[in-house]
């Protein structure tokens, strides 16, 4: 059938997937094998997530046991990694775009190998802190793995392997803060991080011998696309394909879910009556139901209705859970509204980080997913400051109120984003 043929026939949404059908054999997203490579730069992420959270509960009492560090000293310690991630995401993915996928994922764990042992090292607080810095500099993988999987496999199965990709983000933050504790308690302090560079090494020796490079893939698809003029509009009209858009999308959202998360056990203990294990506990169950949805429902589901529903959609749910969660009283809308917060999130964000890949340009997949998560990375920084500040200004309800806002919000931005046209077979169907 000639793609002329294939386009007249197609919806939007499933031409475009179609236009990259050269070279891969069509067959539905459950049926295919993983593509070679795909475990390796899974467990990179994952690394990075849980060099990420196995900090968490004994980097503070380290310093302050070790250095006497202040409060001030804690705090930097606590926000360098994250404000790595924003200065270096963006760079790291574009470099990724020059010089190839499989070296930046090489940096990555081989850069968080030398700065979690020189961690364990350091002999001051504010060495902790430059090796922290150092770490999240070069653990800003994310813009290269999403790339490398858009390299990988066609648009129809990539909101499937970065739904798995979320599921990392989810299972590293969840198993890193475990490590760290046991670890800290059997061993020592300082063991996690040995533990960390010991695991990072291996696994860029996994990188070393079972990734191919795949910038390849991303030049013959752009040059398919120039051959039937398709890649003028991603490549020049960025714009016009509903990037910017998409793009803010991932910001609001991630910053209106960064405040919910950190003030969540406050709240919970101020007007809910949680303990510090309860909330622990809630807090896990929004992550494995997220992973769970991530891991292994998001592939079927996308299939059938759509990525651009399951953005507008998981957005709006989400917004309703979070004010349902600012709404309540007790355990009657708790319960409930952990469930559908957890899951329109597991359907809404790998949703838009394949929406986002499909939409970029195959040469500049990098930059673009280094600049996506260098937006989660300002998130993180800045959104549990401004919902402190409404908590303890405004009123306890107010942060959670502004995420659902900010979520809503998206649902009017990407309607935005709905009406680009890059060209016929623009994925902008739904």
């Amino acid at each position: 059938m000639s793609r002329e043929s294939r386009r007249s026939n197609a919806s939007p949404e499933q031409g475009f997937d179609q236009g990259f059908d050269q070279g891969f054999d069509q067959v539905k997203p459950g049926r295919e094998p993983m593509p070679t490579g795909f475990w390796p730069i899974w467990t990179t992420v994952l690394i990075d997530m849980i060099g990420f959270g196995i900090a968490l509960p004994v980097l503070g009492i380290y310093a302050k046991d070790r250095f006497g560090a202040s409060g001030l000293q804690v705090g930097l310690l606590g926000s360098a990694y994250s404000a790595a991630m924003f200065l270096f995401a963006p760079l790291t993915g574009r470099l990724s775009d020059r010089v190839g996928r499989k070296p930046v994922l090489m940096l990555s764990l081989v850069g968080t190998a030398v700065a979690a042992t020189m961690t364990g090292f350091a002999g001051s607080v504010w060495m902790l802190i430059v090796w922290r810095f150092a770490d999240g500099a070069t653990g800003a993988s994310y813009g290269a793995a999403s790339a490398a999987i858009g390299d990988l496999v066609p648009p129809h199965r990539r909101a499937a392997l970065i739904g798995m990709l979320g599921a990392a983000f989810g299972i590293g933050f969840t198993v890193g803060p475990a490590l760290g504790s046991l670890i800290s308690w059997a061993i020592g302090a300082r063991a996690p991080f040995f533990f960390l560079a010991g695991l990072s090494a291996a696994n860029a020796i996994a990188v070393l011998l079972r990734v191919k490079e795949t910038k390849g893939l991303a030049h013959e698809q752009a040059a398919d696309l120039d051959a039937s003029g398709e890649r003028a509009g991603l490549a020049v009209n960025w714009k016009q394909a509903g990037l910017p858009a998409l793009l803010a999308i991932s910001l609001l959202t991630a910053f209106g879910f960064a405040s919910f998360e950190t003030l969540f056990s406050a709240f919970g203990r101020d007007n809910l009556a949680l303990t510090k294990n309860t909330a622990g506990f809630a807090l896990a169950t929004v992550g494995i139901i997220s992973t769970v949805v991530q891991g292994g429902l998001i592939g079927p589901v996308t299939a059938k209705f759509g990525q651009m529903h399951l953005i507008r959609w998981g957005a709006l749910f989400t917004g309703v859970g979070l004010a349902m969660f600012a709404a309540g009283n007790g355990w009657a809308l708790l319960i409930p509204s952990m469930i559908v917060t957890a899951a329109a999130m597991g359907f809404m964000q790998p949703s838009l980080s394949a929406e986002i890949t499909n939409r970029t340009d195959p040469l500049k997949r990098g930059a673009i997913g280094g600049i996506s998560q260098s937006a989660g990375s300002a998130a993180s920084v800045f959104g549990p400051i401004v919902g402190g500040l409404l908590y303890d200004n405004v009123s306890h309800r107010a942060p959670f109120y502004l995420a659902a806002a900010l979520f809503v919000v998206s649902v009017i931005v990407l309607s935005g984003a709905s009406r680009q046209r890059v060209n016929e077979l623009s994925p902008v169907a739904g």
